[in-house]
């Protein structure tokens, strides 16, 4: 008997230290040993698995037939030796020595796989994951064939797994093992629950050699699906008489909140916990015949209900078939005045019962204008194709001529999943008399008759209109300038006196207006009064004293109709015109105020520009609340001239007098002030206004000079 911490020599010199022990099993037990090497360093030596058979030291008393039991022992571990020898299969470890210990016990020494089944299934093994292990180990069992058969020693602690995650299955049951599998099952406590009942619960030497099939490897399956979906703690008892309607309902409850705490599809939980109930109900049933509904006497059966389950989890849509359009090769076109047509065959994974589990979706592209078509009159049906595809018959309607792509995506319902699409792209003719539909307005188009636009000015200080400077007695107005569309009636006068004059926000206080000064009259040039043009103040609103006009030339006195000229817009009277409207404010003084709003109203709506300066604060206005128009005055009067004597016209000279009577020369007093300067005087003018010049002729000069002294004195 070999003890941890003890050395081992095979027969070609290496050197193994005894560690722990990792268990024991029907017929021997395994240890963890580090080979020990001339070239390995303190704690890199590999690890290996050492397994021997029982011996008589590894159990406390007499058993009966020892020496029968040793030997069948001894046998199982050679024929385990000669099976991975051969390596027939790569999932089954590889020997890397054989040799006899110094007890004279066989010895083998296999790999150290870095985890187990058991240890992934106690850490918590999804359920998805764990059906994938269990038809990774199922499709491993078919590849054993007739030698030996079937695993028959199948448990979560055989399955292996390397750092790449392949699996490995070890501890076979040979011929020997089978043979004595009862007296192995007598001896050593615990039974074997892995294991059906026939064989772990079978009396010494009622075991018949037919007893052995694939219905072993299939019930460890099964038995270890239950185990790693029942993992709570403390275990439930192992269902060694199967599931009764108690234990199904039960596991039916476990699986469904296991389920919502995995990526699945909630749809099908209730499906997916039926399907595992039914199924470890037939695997792990205590009868055996007949199949079904007892047992799976084959591993493809119990593979294929596992791969049902594991589609389950999230059904998907498998495959979709080529688009076929409903046509034939003498007409590969659509006329408008026919529906359009065609076919595809969907697959799905397994567990997925009807086409209402299958979203549908459709989107059709106008290939000439690279659009998507919408508002189609669309319909589809489903039947079943023979091969067990849904089969999608779509039509469409509505279609003008053009070339058209028809994209087709299939998902399953709250999947989550991206679609699985396919497309078609076809042509539509117009058909004889065919005449396209009216197309719906463009949004936000200009209607044809535009409803009344209002542009409201106000100035929010009497400032404004003089350009900062305030005149004596003039308040802050609020002016309003209202027009409306052709052929819309004005609203009542006096209706819109009673209207208050809207204010800008942020606007000072309103004003509230005071008695009407009088109206300011003016003169021309020439002291006359000048009556052509005054400013008539709208109804309801109290206005400043309008500015002064400008002169009016004789050549402009008899014209039919007069421009008004003022500092506030909306003339009292009409203003003919047959186009677009333009009333701009004018001033006399335009060094006082530069720049100033300029109202533009153009047929139909009025356009607001605003110069550079001084901005006044505009809004514009779709269809206030009253707008007020003043009544036309009646026409202006004849302006009146008076007479003037000619002696008082200035002479026509630009320059100084003289006076003939005493030869001197003096201002003469009739001078024209606005006769152009000669040349002269503007460059004396330049000379005293701009140092620059000043300069730049004092420097000029001084070089003269010079050079007039330098070529006196060459001569």
């Amino acid at each position: 008997m070999i003890k941890t911490g003890e050395n081992v020599r095979d027969g070609q010199g290496n050197n193994y230290q005894i560690g722990q022990l990792l268990g024991r099993g029907l017929w021997g037990k395994s240890y963890v040993v580090r080979r020990q090497s001339a070239d390995s360093l303190g704690g890199d030596e590999p690890q290996y698995v050492l397994k021997t058979p029982l011996a008589p030291d590894d159990f406390r008393g007499e058993i009966p037939g020892a020496d029968a039991f040793f030997a069948a022992c001894r046998e199982a571990l050679l024929e385990q030796a000669r099976l991975y020898e051969l390596a027939q299969h790569p999932f089954l470890p590889r020997i890397e020595c054989r040799f006899t210990l110094p007890d004279g016990q066989p010895a083998i020494v296999i790999p150290r796989f870095p985890e187990t089944l058991e240890r992934r299934m106690a850490e918590g093994l999804p359920t998805g994951a764990l059906i994938e292990i269990l038809l990774g180990v199922a499709k491993l069992l078919r590849e054993l064939g007739a030698d030996p058969g079937q695993h028959g020693g199948l448990r979560p602690s055989n399955v292996l797994f390397n750092d790449r995650g392949e699996i490995f299955l070890s501890d076979v049951a040979t011929i020997g093992v089978r043979r004595n599998f009862t007296r192995f099952a007598t001896v050593v406590p615990g039974g074997q629950p892995y294991l059906p009942p026939e064989l772990s619960d079978a009396p010494l030497g009622a075991l018949a050699g037919g007893s052995w099939g694939a219905g072993v490897d299939t019930y460890a399956l099964a038995m270890m699906f239950w185990r790693g979906l029942v993992t709570s703690q403390p275990a439930p008892p192992w269902p060694r008489a199967g599931l009764d309607k108690a234990a199904q309902v039960a596991l039916k409850d476990h699986v469904v909140e296991r389920m919502k705490l995995e990526d699945s599809n909630p749809r099908f939980h209730g499906r997916l916990a039926e399907r595992v109930a039914v199924l470890l109900s037939r695997a792990i049933s205590r009868e055996t015949n007949p199949s079904p509904p007892y047992r799976f006497p084959r591993l493809d059966e119990l593979q294929a209900r596992l791969d049902e389950i594991q589609q389950l989890i999230r059904p998907q849509v498998s495959s979709v078939g080529k688009v076929l359009l409903d046509r034939t090769a003498a007409k590969p076109w659509f006329t408008t005045d026919e529906d359009i047509t065609f076919t595809t065959t969907v697959g799905t994974s397994a567990g997925v019962e009807g086409q209402e589990e299958i979203g549908v979706g459709m989107a059709m592209f106008e290939l000439d204008r690279d659009i998507r078509v919408k508002d189609l009159v669309l319909g589809y049906s489903v039947d079943r194709h023979p091969s067990g595809r849904y089969r999608f018959s779509f039509t469409v309607g509505g279609l003008g001529p053009g070339r058209y792509r028809a994209r087709l995506a299939f998902a399953i319902r709250d999947s989550g999943q991206p679609p699985v699409t396919s497309e078609a792209e076809f042509n539509v003719r117009a058909a004889p008399g065919w005449v396209p539909r009216a197309e719906p307005p463009i949004s936000g188009a200009l209607p044809l008759r535009p409803d009344p636009i209002t542009v409201t000015e106000f100035a929010p200080r009497a400032e404004l209109a003089t350009g900062g400077v305030a005149l004596p007695g003039s308040p802050a107005p609020a002016l309003r300038v209202g027009g409306t569309a052709p052929g819309v009636p004005a609203p009542d006068r006096a209706a819109a006196d009673q209207a208050e004059p809207l204010a800008p926000r942020g606007s000072p206080p309103p004003y509230t207006p005071g008695p009407k000064p009088p109206a300011p009259t003016r003169t021309d040039r020439h002291g006359f009064d000048d009556p052509s043009i005054t400013a008539v103040p709208l109804s309801g609103v109290q206005s400043p004293p309008a500015p002064l006009p400008l002169p009016i030339p004789p050549s402009e006195r008899t014209a039919p109709a007069i421009e008004p000229r003022g500092s506030f817009p909306a003339p009292s009277f009409p203003i003919p015109h047959a186009g677009p409207t333009e009333v701009e404010p004018q001033y006399d003084d335009e060094d006082l105020l530069p720049h100033q709003p300029t109202v533009t109203a153009h047929d139909p709506r009025p356009v607001v520009s605003i110069r550079p300066g001084p901005a006044q604060p505009v809004s514009v206005q779709a269809a206030p609340p009253a707008v007020i128009r003043p009544a036309a005055p009646p026409p202006p009067p004849e302006p009146v001239y008076k007479a003037r004597d000619w002696s008082q016209e200035a002479l026509p000279t630009s320059g100084p007098s003289r006076n003939l009577d005493t030869e001197d020369e003096s201002p003469n007093p009739f001078a024209d002030e606005d006769a152009e300067p000669s040349p002269l005087s503007r460059v004396w003018h330049q000379l005293r206004n701009d140092p620059y010049i000043a300069v730049m002729a004092g420097l000029g000069a001084i070089i003269l000079v010079l050079l007039f002294v330098f070529l006196l004195l060459r001569k």
